[in-house]
């Protein structure tokens, strides 16, 4: 049996949210998804994080921008009482954490990743450069 809790407001690149079982219709996007500056944001801040912050801090051990990207996005599904999707494997075997993709976010959620993003950054003693609009 797979085990899904959809989060409504993603929307995908193709249509509107996906309904829960994860299938997609070619509704138009019921949400304006983020925009170029709130992604450069992102992403500018997942590698300022990536290149000064080591997880867990007492190992020492740096990982790139996408691992941080994806306990980022986690993280704060979880902070903001959102539940990604559990799916289950077509064996029975195996199951699977599916997270939104950063790119499905509406303004309004990329602005919470983000504030979000730089309040864990700071938190942990990263330093971000300016970003250029």
């Amino acid at each position: 049996m797979v085990a899904t809790a959809q989060i409504p407001d993603y929307g995908s690149e193709r249509g509107g949210p996906r309904p829960v079982g994860g299938s997609r219709k070619g509704s138009p996007r019921p949400h304006q998804s983020r925009t170029h500056k709130q992604n450069r944001l992102l992403h500018a801040a997942l590698n300022d994080i990536a290149d000064q912050l080591a997880w867990p801090p007492e190992t020492g051990e740096l990982h790139d921008a996408v691992w941080w990207k994806r306990r980022i996005t986690l993280q704060w599904l979880i902070e903001t009482g959102e539940t990604p999707e559990l799916v289950e494997s077509l064996d029975g075997l195996q199951f699977a954490l599916l997270l939104p993709h950063t790119s499905d976010l509406t303004t309004k959620q990329c602005a919470a990743l983000n504030e979000w993003l730089f309040v864990f950054g700071h938190q942990h003693g990263v330093t971000f450069k300016k970003i250029e609009a």
